[in-house]
């Protein structure tokens, strides 16, 4: 018997801005099959999605998103015999730079088009359901909540443990983090004062200038010594994130980050080390979608 064909992986992204006369979205034009469509390609390698329709998004259009909205669904299709699975995303572009696809050969054109236009250009019927999806979805704002990168176990360190470092595949672990995070548009970035925690950040934190707030109440010594800090923490940053320009990202460990998703609302399961939840939020606070992402390795 044949081995089942590998499922094709891709991502891509619904970008939407507000124009004069109500909503504009991009489309692309592929050359080789006479057809247009909303930016999307396949996952090179052990790409996380979120970071796949970013880089995509910038390779077929020239433009870069602010930061990723709400998830807008998966599509599924055959290409010849192998299946194929598109993960989408909303996202609303402040660029005004007239679009230039990067590779002209693959992508020749990229519009700005009113969404009824895009609507009927469009060629493929799931494509035009996601943008059907996109233009009714309210506007949400990301957070994040991460568990802090693989750190030196326990028992193998000497001295205070708010000290302990992270491991070797812990650093690398942080150093994959920074597209994640890049891909939300992480501007503020919050942690626990557990040097794990701030290690966590600390590349990210560097590649864009940025300095990592350090909170006692997030960890795991202060939560032990008193609970009830962990929900007004988290309330507060909840607020806070939600007038911010700039997407939140806190980092956490793993014995306070149920208490930490629950003051969120959030479904909680076990985060891994580097595990992100993206949690998107409404005007309300009320998260409208959450995402879970695992970085390999």
């Amino acid at each position: 018997m044949a081995a089942p064909m590998k499922t094709i992986q891709a991502a891509g992204i619904c970008a939407i801005r507000r124009g004069d006369m109500g909503y504009q979205v991009i489309l692309v034009h592929r050359p080789r099959y006479d057809d247009w469509g909303l930016p999307k390609g396949k996952l090179d390698g052990n790409e996380l999605a979120p970071v796949a329709a970013t880089r995509e998004f910038h390779e077929e259009t020239g433009l870069r998103v602010r930061r990723l909205g709400a998830p807008l669904g998966v599509g599924r299709y055959h290409v010849g015999d192998r299946p194929k699975v598109v993960r989408w995303w909303l996202s609303e572009v402040d660029d005004q730079t007239p679009p230039t696809p990067l590779d002209p050969g693959e992508i020749d054109r990229a519009v700005w088009l009113p969404a009824n236009e895009a609507l009927e250009r469009l060629n493929h019927a799931d494509e035009r359901l996601i943008l059907r999806r996109a233009l009714a979805t309210p506007a949400t704002v990301p957070l994040l909540v991460v568990r802090h990168a693989k750190a030196i176990d326990r028992v193998e360190w000497v001295g205070p443990d708010p000290l302990r470092t992270l491991s070797s595949k812990g650093h690398r672990q942080a150093n994959a983090l920074r597209r994640l995070l890049a891909a939300y548009g992480v501007r503020e970035l919050v942690s626990s004062s557990s040097v794990r925690c701030l290690d966590t950040f600390a590349p990210y934190a560097s590649q864009f200038g940025l300095q990592v707030i350090a909170l006692s109440e997030l960890s795991e010594e202060n939560a032990e010594a008193d609970p009830s800090t962990i929900p007004a923490t988290m309330c507060r940053l909840r607020d806070q994130a939600l007038l911010a320009d700039g997407t939140m990202a806190i980092c956490g460990h793993r014995p306070v980050l149920p208490a930490m998703a629950a003051a969120l609302d959030l479904p909680y399961d076990q985060l891994k080390p580097s595990d992100t939840l993206v949690a998107h939020l409404g005007a309300d606070g009320a998260p409208v979608a959450v995402e879970h992402h695992h970085l390999s390795g």
